[in-house]
Formats: C-alpha cells, sequence, structure tokens
C-alpha cells in the first residue's frame, strides 16, 4: 500500500510538472508523461539531496515529493493554468471502434498484462540487474546513502542512478520486487506514442503503429526486468519525437519537453552520447531560425540534467569516463590513419548486431523512404529522417572508435543490440509520416 502511494505522488508531481510546460495535451499522453519525468525528476533530485548529505529515507522522500507538488500546485495556481483530469467513456469509445480496432486493442491489452504478470512474478534474476543495478538500491536503502560511500564499491558508480534509485524508492516503502517499475515505463511510453502519431494520422493507422511498437521483442522483453535499456529508449525516443515536433510547428513548449526527455535518457544511460546528433539537430534549427533562444532552451535544460552525474564520476573515477574525455582521445585515435579493413569489420559487426535485429520493420522503414522521396523538396519528413541517421552514424562511429581502443570489442553483440534498441520505434514512427500521411502542421 506504501508502494502504491509513493508512486501515485510521484506520477502527481510529474503530472503538474508537464502542466507547467506544456498547457494542452491528451489524457494518454500526460498520463505517460507524468510517470517519465515524475520517475526520472524525483530520482536526480534524490541523488542531488544525497550530494548535499540528505539521508535517503522514506521520510525525506515523501517530504521532497510532497514539498514539490505543493511549490507546482502553487505556481499553476499563480500562474491560472487549469488543472483537471477528464476520464473519457472508455465503454461507449470501446463500442465505436471497428472490429480491427477492438482486435489491436485487445493485443495491446494482452500485451500490457503479459508484460505486467511476468514482471510481478518474477524476482529480480537478470545478471547486471541483480549484481548492479538491484545490489545498489538495496545497499542505499539500508545505509541511507550513496554519494558519500559510492567510492567504497568499484562498480557503484559506472552507471546513473535511475534504475536504482527506483528500486530503493520501492525497498524504502516496504515492495520486494522493484520490477513492475519497468512494465509501467512500457505501458508509459506506449501511451504517449500512440497519443503523438494520432495527432496527425487516424486511429486505425495509430493503434496499428502502437501494435508494432508493443510487439517489438526486444522491448517486450526489457519491460519484464531490470535494465536500463527500456527507460533509456522511452526517454530519448519520446525527446526526439518532440524535438521534431518543435522544429516542425515552431513549439518552443515541445522544444524545452524534449530538452529534458533528452536528458533524462542521459541519467540512465550516460556511455553513449547519441545526443550529440540532437544538439546538431536544434543549433542547425536556431541558425535557420537566427535565435539563440531556441538553442538555449534546449542546450540549458540538458546539461543542468546531464553534467551533475558527469561531474560526480569524474571526481571519482577522473575525467576519461566523462563525453569530453572520450571526445578529447578521438585525434590520437584518428591519428594513426583510416584503417579500410577495420571499416569492412565495422560495417559487417554493425549490420549483423545492429541492423538485423530491426526485422521486417526495417524493410518497410525504406519503403518509406522510398514513397517519401517527392516529398523531401518540402522538408516535410526530412528532418526526422536526418535524426534516425544522424544517431546511426553516431553509433557506427563510436563502434569504429571502440573497436579501435580495445581488442575484445567484437565479444559484446548483445550490448550493440541493447544500444539500438530506440532504432524501431523511430522508424515506425518515421514510417506513420508518411505511410499514415500525418501532417507537420497543427490541426
Amino acid at each position: 500500500m506504501q508502494v502504491l502511494l509513493i508512486f501515485i505522488l510521484i506520477v502527481v508531481f510529474g503530472y503538474l510538472f508537464s502542466s507547467l510546460i506544456i498547457k494542452d495535451l491528451p489524457l494518454a499522453e500526460r498520463g505517460g508523461l507524468s510517470y517519465l519525468l515524475g520517475m526520472g525528476l524525483i530520482t536526480l533530485l534524490i541523488f542531488f539531496f544525497s550530494w548535499a548529505g540528505i539521508k535517503i529515507t522514506a521520510t525525506s522522500i515523501i517530504a521532497i515529493v510532497s514539498g514539490l507538488i505543493s511549490l507546482l500546485f502553487f505556481v499553476l495556481v499563480l500562474l491560472k493554468r487549469k488543472i483537471e483530469i477528464r476520464l473519457p467513456n472508455v465503454q461507449r469509445i470501446f463500442i465505436e471502434l471497428s472490429w480491427f480496432e477492438k482486435i489491436i486493442c485487445l493485443v495491446i491489452g494482452v500485451i500490457f498484462s503479459l508484460s505486467l504478470l511476468i514482471a510481478l512474478y518474477y524476482p529480480v534474476y537478470v545478471w547486471d540487474a541483480l549484481a548492479l543495478y538491484d545490489f545498489t538500491a538495496k545497499i542505499v536503502a539500508q545505509t541511507g546513502y550513496f554519494v558519500q560511500i559510492a567510492n567504497q564499491y568499484f562498480y557503484f558508480a559506472q552507471y546513473p542512478l535511475l534504475v536504482p534509485l527506483g528500486h530503493t524508492i520501492v525497498y524504502l516503502f516496504g515492495g520486494s520486487n522493484p520490477q513492475f517499475i519497468y512494465s509501467l515505463y512500457f505501458f508509459s511510453f506506449a501511451a504517449i506514442f500512440y497519443s503523438v502519431i494520432r495527432k496527425g494520422a487516424s486511429r486505425p493507422a495509430a493503434l496499428f503503429a502502437t501494435l508494432l511498437l508493443v510487439t517489438t521483442p526486444a522491448l517486450f522483453a526489457h519491460s519484464t526486468f531490470a535494465y536500463t535499456n527500456l527507460p533509456y529508449t522511452a526517454f530519448y525516443v519520446i525527446g526526439i519525437i518532440y524535438l521534431y515536433i518543435a522544429v516542425t510547428r515552431n513549439r518552443p513548449d515541445y522544444l524545452l519537453m524534449s530538452s529534458l526527455l533528452v536528458g533524462l535518457s542521459t541519467w540512465a544511460r550516460s556511455a553513449e552520447p547519441l545526443w550529440l546528433a540532437e544538439i546538431l539537430i536544434v543549433l542547425i534549427y536556431a541558425v535557420r531560425k537566427k535565435s539563440i533562444y531556441s538553442a538555449l532552451i534546449f542546450l540549458v535544460p540538458f546539461f543542468i540534467i546531464q553534467q551533475p552525474w558527469n561531474i560526480f564520476q569524474a571526481r571519482l573515477y577522473g575525467p576519461t569516463l566523462s563525453t569530453a574525455g572520450q571526445i578529447s582521445l578521438i585525434p590520437a585515435i584518428l591519428s594513426t590513419g583510416v584503417d579500410f579493413k577495420r571499416i569492412w569489420d565495422v560495417s559487417l559487426y554493425v549490420y549483423r548486431n545492429v541492423v538485423q535485429s530491426w526485422g521486417p520493420i526495417l524493410a518497410i522503414f525504406l519503403i518509406a523512404v522510398f514513397f517519401d522521396i517527392k516529398n523531401w523538396i518540402t522538408r516535410k519528413n526530412l528532418i526526422m529522417l536526418l535524426i534516425i541517421l544522424a544517431n546511426f552514424m553516431t553509433i557506427y562511429t563510436g563502434t569504429y572508435l571502440f573497436s579501435i581502443r580495445f581488442q575484445e570489442w567484437k565479444d559484446i553483440p548483445d550490448s550493440a543490440i541493447r544500444m539500438s534498441m530506440f532504432f524501431p520505434p523511430l522508424m515506425i514512427y518515421y514510417i506513420s509520416l508518411v505511410l499514415g500521411k500525418v501532417s507537420p502542421k497543427d490541426k
């Protein structure tokens, strides 16, 4: 019961925070964002308070969340923002659905139910989840500290704390199995995904795209156990989609939300600097608009979220783990010259362990690109396509540089597959833009 209460409060915080940034959102999208923002920002703030010396306990977490809810409510009242939840008539909506739509809804419902049942039935068991994330969570729950004892455990601070602190919250409030957290990430991701597609596509198209999303094997599997990849994918993909909406519709509020979500993706996983692609897009957008404000509204919140963990890690392990530290090694690596055999080996590796894992989605994506060629002259969907390509080139380049530094680079194909989990959702969204006839203009 205590676990349910704290998660309700976290969602309420996320709801109020999302309402502060974007006024009007459909209920499904608002609900999904409430969970993502609530979990992301609350765990980040717990880390900040731990850094300040405040003990991590159930009481301190309740105080943090309740205080933030009160503050946000006060700010929303001052801004005269309406805070209301309009519950839809689910029975009436379901009756109005076509048989095709009803079948899709039932299949999606079954998939969600299976995800939650599996997550609740099995304890934390996958190796990294057990030995790394959950171990960290239990130590923090027992001692009340993270920052103060991080240097006592070599692996304690290898990854950001979104996942471990999520587990810590469950344990501190009397829970015994935190894996339901990932099913909730799965539900929230799908709800937002459906909503953003539905804004410009027909209901059957949006439902079918959501069905493709939830039946993606990697996403479903990761919704049942405690890894960082699903939360990372949810934050990163929705952040990119909001960036696309912000750029194509000139929406500063969506640009700010994109910044927060992409920033929180680094709070799940910080090793892969894929966000460099989004920063490049934002800078190009700001130059074309001749507006430094557009750049600042993305960059400032992003680095406020992304930098503290890098600073903390640099103090423990030195600067080599930071993005700047990794980038500084590139000139020395490239000074050895271009190795064409290595380029070929890396290409084969990426194809076999990344591209092939996308399955039929890749074929549909290529068909969508072919049909969209005629629209390139108007740049209707080109921005989304460029973001996908920029991310792919970032992964390819990173793999090439990794292969030069580490001889065992070919021994971790599963890691490459997990790292690229966000591509199928992005490709499905692009497919919906082209084949679902989504317009970049507000309707």
